[in-house]
């Protein structure tokens, strides 16, 4: 019987390596040696051919890698294009998951997946910045549909189990705060990250608050673990106080609402009354530390509520999401195209290039909000629908994922929703990379289906 051309041609295309692979080495290190790329990246192309080899052979330990990996390294590519090279990575694992018949989309993800075709279709005319942003975000948003339904197919057919991910996750929020040691020479100052001696790119991500959600994620998953596990519970637990020390010190109030949300119900349902008392009491003391209760305030002066309204205690976002409410009337129902946020400088919202950007481009910091501006009523619909989504997902996912897992993907769930309505969670790729792998997990268990059996 005549075998299958894709199972000839496999074989004779890796019987070619051994004689590629050195030429490319001797490439890189000549690139190196005329000065085209610097040391890290020359290291990181060095790396990059074990990616399309663990598609081929291992795609679930590709994919655990991709969530391993310090998620700022991959800005250490060679490429100029990191966003677009995740897209053509993720696209050859859902290629040949396809080749084998094993690709299944997400219902839960088909909201999010219209949405990409509506932008794509509706994307503005304002050139400059704002279109060039516009496409570099639409790579980033396929890039996410890729690696849920990537997720979700493996999980799927028991090729990766939920234990596995969750693990990859915290190697990942550890590989960062490994990184940031380096960066800081393990001063003790330059982790606190709103200080002085912090460094611009923390953990080699783009701000404080993108690593204060990451050890939100890490403490996500290594609580559960450290509470339902009794073996390695000692390292879970270390991870736990390691991860929440570093959410303090990121000095990121979402981050920080996320860990309070997350933990409470953890601790109540593992029936740790006693722990969630003593936690609830170290976030007391803590509040009273002046430089922790100024974080907490936004440096507010006078009442509360008249903080608010000043938009001090929401650190200038009152007044922000105001003007893009503005703008999101201006163009509904149908929004002002997709990329219109990017035009909107400082300087045309607020008279001012002081305030949410250098005068060039300004972020809503509101995911909704984005959606609004931007596809009026389908964005904000559909963005709506995959939220009210992952609630029945998570709902459905509970009786079927095991309990440390179940609870480590509503961690994360809690983080990025939190960073959706105070922060630009959709837009940061170390927080969305966990959040559509969870969106593919807990597809993969809806409908009270246990798939237990053949995981490795």
């Amino acid at each position: 019987m005549t075998r299958p051309r894709s199972e000839v041609a496999l074989p004779s295309a890796i019987g070619m390596l051994p004689f590629l692979l050195p030429l490319y080495a001797a490439a890189v290190v000549a690139l190196k040696l005329t000065g085209a790329v610097s040391e890290s990246q020359a290291a990181m192309a060095l790396v990059a051919p074990v990616a399309p080899v663990l598609i081929v052979w291992r795609p679930g330990w590709f994919l655990c890698l991709l969530l391993a990996v310090p998620p700022g390294l991959v800005a250490l590519t060679p490429l100029g294009r990191p966003d677009l090279l995740m897209v053509v990575l993720a696209g050859l694992l859902v290629f040949r998951l396809l080749m084998g018949g094993r690709v299944r989309i997400p219902g839960v993800l088909l909201p999010f997946l219209l949405l990409l075709g509506v932008a794509a279709f509706m994307s503005g005319a304002q050139g400059g910045v704002a279109t060039s942003i516009a496409s570099r975000v639409l790579e980033l948003f396929l890039y996410y549909g890729l690696l849920s339904i990537a997720a979700h197919s493996l999980v799927g057919d028991e090729e990766l189990a939920p234990r596995t991910i969750v693990t990859a996750l915290a190697l990942g929020a550890l590989g960062t705060v490994i990184v940031l040691g380096f960066q800081t020479g393990a001063s003790p100052s330059g982790f606190v990250l709103n200080g002085g001696d912090a460094p611009p790119r923390p953990g080699l991500l783009g701000y404080r608050t993108h690593f204060g959600y990451l050890m939100a994620i890490g403490l996500a998953v290594a609580l559960p673990r450290a509470l339902e596990r009794p073996r390695g519970a000692l390292r879970w637990r270390v991870a736990v106080g390691l991860f929440a020390l570093f959410a303090l010190l990121s000095f990121t109030r979402g981050a920080w609402v996320a860990a309070i949300l997350m933990a409470v119900p953890m601790l109540w349902s593992t029936r740790r009354r006693g722990a969630l008392v003593v936690a609830l009491c170290a976030v007391a003391i803590l509040v009273t530390i002046p430089r922790v209760s100024e974080r907490v305030t936004g440096g507010a002066r006078g009442d509360l509520a008249t903080a608010v309204m000043s938009s001090e205690f929401t650190s200038g976002r009152t007044r922000l999401w105001s003007a893009m409410a503005s703008e999101a009337s201006d163009g509904f129902p149908w929004g002002n195209g997709f990329g219109h946020v990017w035009s909107l400088s400082a300087e045309r919202l607020f008279g001012s290039s002081a305030s949410f950007g250098d005068g060039t481009v300004v972020y809503p910091h509101n995911d909704f909000l984005f959606w609004a501006v931007d596809l009026g009523f389908p964005g904000i619909l559909l963005f709506g629908l995959l939220w009210i989504g992952v609630a029945l997902a998570l709902a459905q996912a509970r009786g079927s994922l095991p309990r440390p897992e179940w609870f480590a993907f509503l961690g994360i769930a809690i983080t990025m929703l939190i960073a959706s309505l105070v922060d630009n969670g959709i837009f940061i790729r170390s927080l969305g990379e966990p959040f559509f792998v969870t969106l593919g997990v807990l597809a993969a268990f809806t409908g009270g289906r246990e798939v237990t059996r053949r995981w490795t």
